[in-house]
């Protein structure tokens, strides 16, 4: 088992069971054995809530100040929550539970389950917020490599083991650990194009130095497509 999932608003012990330890931040990818357990995004519609009616209830119970919202308020507000971690280039994925996918009863909603309509005032302000460029899921595993880079990258830039800087007619990259490392690139031949820009990562070797080349906005192909995401 390489990935397990976690909560991201809660902090977990970074010790086996041992309720002494510190703990690991709320949102923080842990270590479990070999195992990388990565964070998802809780959200306002509750797990005991399958009607409109009771999900306003429990967001009123849990936050307990200000007025009560309507449904339509807070849909609102999560439908942009989740937006803004899509556009920000935030890997983990959001959870969902049964009790939202129930189909609406006599009264409630005409359009479905609560979570379908969650889901559609998320995509309603994604085509609005952005022209041209579809969304794509990846699924758990990938999630769990790009977190892995990710953290592998920045460790490495921290312990100085690593350099990258625009050399033309590209990207010069050093590595002088003595582990391989991806490296992430935007505008080279690495990786794959999402509209008009194309990038991803590149495996330097142990010791190695290479340069990778500049692409140009002007290549790319038509209907280009991203290939990674932060819905889930």
């Amino acid at each position: 088992m390489r990935y397990i999932a976690c909560d991201a608003s809660r902090p977990y012990p970074s010790g086996a069971a041992d309720p002494g330890t510190d703990l690991v931040p709320p949102g923080t990818p842990f270590g479990v054995g070999a195992a990388l357990a990565i964070p998802r995004h809780p959200n306002a519609l509750p797990f005991d809530a399958a009607t409109r009616r009771q999900a306003v209830d429990r967001w009123r119970t849990h936050r307990r100040a200000g007025a009560s919202p309507t449904w339509e308020q807070v849909v609102a507000a999560e439908a942009m929550r989740i937006l803004i971690t899509m556009l920000s280039n935030d890997p983990r994925p959001h959870y969902f539970h049964q009790s939202n996918l129930v189909s609406s009863q006599v009264g409630e909603s005409e359009d479905g389950a609560l979570l379908c309509e969650l889901i559609d005032a998320v995509l309603d302000r994604y085509r609005r917020a952005v022209s041209g460029m579809p969304i794509a899921q990846p699924t758990f595993g990938e999630v769990g490599d790009l977190i892995r880079d990710r953290t592998a990258w920045g460790a490495a830039c921290a312990a100085g083991t690593v350099t990258a800087y625009r050399e033309a007619p590209g990207v010069r990259i050093e590595n002088r650990s003595g582990a391989g490392l991806r490296v992430p690139l935007t505008g080279t031949v690495a990786g794959s194009w999402y509209g008009p820009t194309r990038s991803g990562w590149i495996l330097a070797e142990p010791g190695e130095t290479f340069i990778a080349l500049e692409t140009t906005p002007a290549a790319a192909p038509d209907g280009a497509e991203l290939v990674t995401g932060s819905y889930g």
